[in-house]
């Protein structure tokens, strides 16, 4: 699922393959494509070293979408779709441990967030499976489909160390990690960067951000947030430009990339799983920041579907969660709605107006 990016000022490319390019001050620029968005990196590291990080952040993140992809046969996660009630699927101990976080999110949002949210998203037309332009399901239709979603319906259990399995209550239950995957593949090309010795490095994934350590100048990573804009490329304008902490993560959550327009309302593919319906609720997009990519991606899609006042309200009351949300006023601009700690702008920037 591609993500509205809160831009990475420093190495943005979109490439069908895999890229190196050395520039100066020993910065590695990396590129690549992974789970239907590309993915960006720079390095701070020698050029001896390009092969080595391409393969380290190529390889997690080929592992991630092996096991987490709805449009994979084979991965974990549409193996357990098609499993039958009570049957236990067993799990990579990846898919298991993202699991785990998801599921921890979807109680802590009160089902904001829910990884078994497939069929509705589907039935609205979008993901893997879904028509092209499909009509709105009914009342009836959404009713029947969300007796096949609820996260509590999922019997996950951890059988021996990195050994997971998980089994379903109801039928037609579907896994989904959409919302939570590209965030936790970015932790792990991370973790394998930090393993091989690379201290300082920026990787971006379809909008989901790592920083590590500083840049080859000694100064903080900068980020570009884009101003939320309907059907224009990324990075059209800027909303605002800020820096993480030295080990920090940013996700990011919108409705202005995957939307169409019916009879005056906004379809987007971000739906409230507790009533399936399109969240509708004024937020364009939701900014989230954590310890780590996953947790900011899961919440960052929770936050949209609360929205502002409900969302800012639990994001200041989870340890470690900060949140910016970009709210759509009657005169086409946007007003700014963040908790205490969220990254301020750098002291040259202003808000943009649409």
């Amino acid at each position: 699922m591609i993500r509205p990016a809160a831009l990475l000022l420093v190495a943005l490319a979109a490439c069908g393959e895999e890229r190196r390019d050395a520039v100066p001050n020993h910065t590695l620029r990396l590129a690549g494509a992974t789970m239907g968005t590309f993915w960006n990196a720079a390095v701070v590291a020698g050029p001896e070293r390009e092969e080595q990080a391409l393969a380290l952040i190529a390889n997690a993140l080929a592992k991630t979408d092996r096991l987490m992809s709805t449009w994979k046969e084979e991965s974990d996660v549409s193996r357990f779709s098609r499993a039958l009630v009570d049957e236990k699927i067993t799990l990579d101990s990846w898919t298991g441990q993202c699991l785990q976080l998801a599921l921890e999110i979807a109680a802590a949002s009160q089902g904001a967030f829910d990884p078994t949210v497939a069929p509705l998203v589907r039935a609205w037309g979008f993901g893997a499976g879904a028509a092209a332009a499909p009509n709105p399901p009914t009342a009836t239709e959404l009713a029947l489909l969300r007796k096949r979603t609820g996260w509590q319906h999922l019997l996950l259990e951890q059988a021996e160390e990195g050994v997971f399995l998980l089994a379903k209550r109801v039928p037609g239950l579907e896994l989904d990690l959409s919302a939570i995957a590209k965030g936790f593949g970015t932790d792990r090309a991370a973790d394998a960067l930090t393993a091989a010795g690379f201290a300082d490095f920026l990787l971006e994934v379809g909008g989901e951000i790592v920083v590590r350590g500083k840049r080859a100048d000694g100064q903080a990573w900068v980020l570009g947030l884009e101003q939320p804009q309907d059907a224009l490329g990324f990075g059209s304008q800027l909303h605002r430009r800020i820096s993480l902490p030295a080990d920090g993560a940013l996700a990011t959550s919108g409705d202005y990339r995957q939307f169409r327009m019916e009879n005056g309302r906004r379809i987007s593919h971000e739906l409230d799983p507790r009533t399936g319906q399109p969240v509708n609720n004024g937020v364009a997009v939701v900014t989230a920041t954590a310890l780590d990519c996953a947790t900011a991606d899961a919440w960052a899609t929770a936050l949209m579907v609360l929205g502002g006042p409900a969302g800012l309200a639990l994001a200041q009351s989870t340890p470690t969660l900060e949140v910016q949300f970009l709210i759509r006023e009657e005169s086409g601009d946007f007003s700014a709605l963040a908790s205490a700690s969220f990254p301020p702008p750098l002291p040259q920037d202003s808000v943009s107006k649409r």
